[in-house]
């Protein structure tokens, strides 16, 4: 484990996420203002970068200086040469705050300011994004992870495909908006991929699990190795839907104890080897019908996830990780749902919470209205009880006004055997 040495800021830098379009990075948001808030007790100064008047991190009282500039380094450049901040946050807004980070850091903004990274060092969040050096990573530590093979063309793609078997995932390094992830199962199909993705400088090609359950665990890790599972989601839907489409239940639900355990001591290591500081999103794919399960992706950082787990926990994680970067233990911190308690304590919710996603697919004639790796969803609600059934239906009335429920909403099914292989948002 590596050391981490902070000075204690005075003045923090905070990195948004941009402009927001429907249905995306609200989580952001929310999470900037836990981190304003978490700096503000300590007295530090906050300095927010973000050009989205529309966000609530950018009203008036929140940041003590707010600049709606682009996150890009030529603006940020100038708000450091002006505002002198001795601390950066850059795991509060997305692709396009790491980026831009990244691009400070080769310029040596940061280190001719003198500035620190608050955090999960800007290091380990490039190595979660290079799959295959985080395949190696993961596998070098001894957790199953998905087979993946970086590939700068598409005969390189397909060679990989020949070794790893079709269907294959094929994910670009984010920098277009046309490297989206795709499932391909012809060489044709990943032809087209790149056809798409011209300007991609290298796409991973990643083995397929489509089928197998969807786990994510929430993970908090301190500077002194204290390591908690803050909360457990399982996919109601299998991989191949995208997470932000299905339908998500906290905690789990089908897995044993023994299942269970083994995922959790995997997700500690995981965050061990990284070297994660604060809060990190670890997604796992279980087999049905074998012990088998792969750690397919880290997000170590806040994501759509870290949202969805502080609601079903009411605990702040972007509040908490901000505190674990200003280098407070676990132990220091209040447990909200604990009387007297503190973080490092696993809490048991005696309830459960189902996350259950809106579509306004009908706005537009035409679309395919197929649910896959591609997010289609504009919004989602979140209900609160004591089954599945009970937390099932209440979620659909709140999600789709005038539906009474799962049942008698007015929709039939030809063939149900091929609509739940080929699920939509019906």
């Amino acid at each position: 484990m590596k050391k981490y040495r902070i000075s204690t800021p005075k003045a923090v830098l905070i990195l948004g996420s941009g402009g927001q379009r429907i249905g995306q990075a609200g989580e952001y948001d929310d999470a900037g203002i836990q981190a304003i808030r978490a700096f503000r007790m300590d007295g530090i100064r906050t300095i927010l970068v973000n050009p989205n008047m529309s966000a609530v991190q950018t009203s008036e009282g929140q940041a003590d200086a707010t600049y709606f500039l682009p996150v890009t380094p030529e603006f940020v450049t100038r708000v450091i040469e002006k505002e002198r901040p001795d601390s950066i946050l850059v795991n509060y807004g997305g692709k396009t705050a790491f980026a831009c980070a990244l691009e400070l850091e080769a310029a040596g903004v940061l280190e001719k300011h003198a500035i620190q990274v608050l955090g999960t060092p800007l290091e380990t969040i490039r190595a979660t994004k290079e799959r295959a050096r985080f395949a190696t990573l993961m596998r070098e530590a001894g957790i199953p992870a998905t087979e993946i093979s970086a590939a700068a063309t598409a005969d390189e793609a397909k060679a990989a495909a020949a070794r790893l078997g079709y269907p294959v995932l094929l994910r670009g390094a984010g920098k277009t908006e046309e490297a989206s992830l795709t499932v391909c199962a012809t060489g044709e199909e990943i032809d087209a991929f790149f056809a798409r993705a011209a300007r991609e400088e290298e796409v991973s090609v990643e083995e397929f699990l489509g089928g197998w359950k969807e786990i994510e665990l929430e993970v908090v890790r301190d500077a002194m190795d204290n390591c908690v599972v803050a909360c457990s989601l399982e996919n109601v839907d299998p991989i191949g839907v995208h997470t932000g489409d299905s339908l998500v239940i906290a905690p789990c639900q089908t897995l044993a104890d023994g299942e269970m355990r083994s995922l959790r001591e995997m997700a500690f290591a995981a965050v061990r080897a990284l070297d994660v500081v604060g809060e990190a999103n670890m997604r796992f794919a279980k087999d049905h019908d074998s012990p088998a399960f792969r750690l397919f992706e880290v997000n170590a950082r806040v994501s759509r996830s870290t949202a969805l787990a502080s609601r079903a926990t009411a605990v702040p994680l972007a509040f908490v990780s901000a505190r674990v970067a200003l280098g407070f233990s676990l132990s220091e911190i209040q447990h909200p749902l604990i009387a007297g308690g503190k973080l490092c304590v696993e809490a048991a919710p005696d309830y459960l919470a189902l996350k259950f996603p809106r579509w306004d697919l009908d706005r537009f004639p035409g679309v395919d209205r197929h649910l896959g790796s591609v997010m289609k969803s504009v919004g989602e609600a979140m209900a609160f009880g004591r089954t599945l059934e009970e937390v099932l239906q209440k979620a659909v009335r709140m999600a789709t006004p005038g539906v009474p429920g799962i049942a008698c909403n007015g929709h039939e099914f030809r063939d149900i055997k091929e609509e739940l292989r080929n699920p939509t948002d019906r």
